[in-house]
């Protein structure tokens, strides 16, 4: 007689690839053991719960970096915050696979040409961070300075720039998507109008020093600002942010769903969550595509993180427009949405304890196989910065 204990976890999970979610529901619930391997297979996750970490540092500090969370970079399991203030440029820098991990700050190197600058876009590459545009401490205005910081030397350099270059914006985003090439989306431009949203995406060649600005690629997604990218798995993933609305002021998107751009093969899909639309699959473009489980998507935010949980991506935080689960359970806001690209579905798990916060998250290879993503952010029952794992 062949009894579960006797059986491996591969197999237990090719057996479970077999079956729907609701079957995939009633198996969980026939054991502890099941209800385990069931809840990793969907989630990548079990019994996910908050677990908060305190700072270390003055109110000051600790208030100076909340304006430069969302430029945080993660390098190995070191997270950098990059503070471009006036009088003292600072890095921030933490070690999360440290036991009481604890904010040490370094006074970056700067040339005379050094500008100081708030809402930039950041990414890294090994050991460099690169730092795009935003708001220009000293003129008030938009720039698009691209500045290069290693994280060795702590030295702060600004990069030639060629080519069709970027118009100056802030609140936008900017990704590595090889060794090479940083991509820069959107954002938020002036003219003597007003600001605007945009949609450029663009792309800079780091060795060459020159900028390509792709806009002859179809499908691009909608204009927008403050929005969460994601690189996984070949892909480039946006999602969320804002817009300035037809009474120049700004809101939240109307878009509701995830975009992917698909590097190698130059093309944007659309990941569609939305029961608006009304047409069918045979109707839509090849590159739209509709997903299940709506009333699990995220719906419309701004201030969201995004990352990845196994082969899945995990969106949670920010400010919610569209909150399926208000009034149906308690505390929405501990809802973690999870998507899989492959099945094309949405679901989600509780995420126990975890404050409504404004935020981004790093995965990393970090001590200790609970630690699923690294949080910081804005809480919004308190109105400071706050940090701490999902763990599970």
């Amino acid at each position: 007689m062949v009894t579960l204990l006797s059986i491996s976890t591969e197999t237990i999970e090719i057996i479970l690839d077999y079956l729907d979610t609701p079957d995939l529901v009633t198996v969980s619930l026939t054991c502890s053991l099941l209800y385990k391997i069931v809840s990793f297979k969907r989630y990548g996750l079990i019994l996910p719960k908050w677990h908060g970490v305190s700072y270390n540092i003055s109110d000051d500090s600790v208030a100076e970096i909340g304006l430069y969370y969302r430029n945080a970079v993660l390098i190995g399991s070191t997270l950098y915050i990059l503070v471009f203030s006036i009088e003292n440029p600072t890095a921030w820098i933490i070690d999360l696979n440290d036991k009481n991990p604890k904010w040490i700050s370094v006074s970056m190197k700067v040339s005379d040409s050094y500008r100081p600058v708030k809402y930039p876009a950041t990414s890294s590459i090994l050991n460099k961070i690169y730092i795009h545009g935003g708001i220009d401490l000293l003129s008030g205005k938009p720039t698009n300075i691209l500045y290069e910081f290693d994280v060795r030397d702590v030295q702060l350099q600004i990069l030639a720039q060629e080519g069709t270059i970027p118009s100056a914006r802030s609140m936008h985003s900017l990704n590595a998507i090889d060794h090479n090439h940083l991509a820069v989306y959107g954002g938020q431009c002036v003219t003597d109008d007003g600001p605007y949203d945009s949609k450029d995406f663009a792309t800079y060649d780091i060795a060459n020093r020159v900028w390509t600005i792709h806009d002859q690629i179809p499908n691009l997604p909608y204009a927008r600002s403050l929005h969460c990218t994601l690189k996984a798995r070949g892909r480039l993933y946006i999602y969320g942010g804002q817009r300035i609305g037809s009474k120049q002021k700004t809101e939240l998107h109307t878009d509701s769903h995830v975009w992917a751009y698909d590097i190698r093969n130059h093309k944007w899909l659309r990941y569609i969550s939305s029961t608006a639309y009304t047409w069918t699959p045979l109707k839509l473009p090849p590159e739209w595509i509709f997903t299940s489980g709506q009333k699990q998507s995220p719906g419309r935010r701004v201030g969201a993180a995004m990352f990845c949980i196994r082969n899945r991506i995990a969106i949670i935080g920010g400010v919610v427009g569209d909150n399926w689960e208000e009034g149906e359970i308690e505390k929405p806001w501990e809802c973690l949405k999870i998507f899989s690209p492959l099945k094309k579905s949405w679901c989600h798990i509780r995420v126990q304890g975890l404050p409504r916060m404004s935020c981004v998250a790093f995965v990393g290879n970090w001590s200790g196989c609970i630690r699923k993503a690294f949080l910081i952010g804005d809480d919004a029952k308190t109105g400071k910065t706050t940090m701490g794992w999902i763990v599970g």
